[in-house]
């Protein structure tokens, strides 16, 4: 696949014409159409790249762009060794997801014990003991961001679908009566 072919694939998804598109990007329906076509000498510039990406909502076209990138290709890995040992499949960012949640939970138990006193600063080595555990619910955090750049990157999910997801796990807590009232509704 080409970076031209990627931007077409995207557009045709998102049921948006070439022009529109170039409308939208600010440049002519017929340097739209070298872009996807791949007639630009050097390829289209980063900030073109940005753009689309952008009025595509398409952020796989970022990361395909830069992972077909010569020198993404070439120099980082020279630069930093240690990216070429990270593995990125989903089957393995979901065993890591799972085992910082262990941790989570774990980590949130103790906190909400120490939350359950009077005062939680007076615990012993509270200070120590609060950024220690924070770490590893944080940790959890990361996990998922990283699960979803990778899922994007795949192409398994897109950002609407992505979107789509919080937005009815946001309904589901508003459901539920997880939420506070807004400050104008408790009014």
């Amino acid at each position: 696949m080409t970076i031209g072919k990627k931007i077409r694939i995207s557009r045709k998804t998102r049921g948006m014409t070439r022009d529109h598109l170039a409308g939208v990007i600010g440049i002519s329906g017929a340097a739209m159409s070298k872009v996807e076509l791949d007639q630009l000498k050097g390829g289209p510039s980063p900030e073109l790249v940005i753009k689309i990406a952008d009025a595509l909502c398409d952020d796989s076209i970022l990361i395909y762009y830069i992972e077909n990138n010569p020198v993404y290709q070439r120099i980082l890995p020279k630069i930093f060794p240690d990216l070429n040992n990270i593995r990125i499949e989903p089957a393995v960012i979901f065993t890591r997801l799972a085992r910082e949640a262990e941790e989570c939970r774990d980590a949130a138990d103790l906190m909400a014990e120490i939350f359950s006193n009077k005062d939680p600063t007076r615990v012993p080595m509270f200070e120590e003991t609060f950024k220690a555990k924070m770490e590893q619910i944080v940790d959890v955090k990361r996990a998922v961001e990283i699960l979803e750049f990778q899922l994007l990157a795949a192409a398994i999910i897109d950002k609407d679908w992505l979107d789509s997801i919080y937005r009815n796990q946001q309904q589901k807590c508003i459901d539920h009566g997880h939420h506070l009232p807004d400050q104008q509704e408790a009014v």
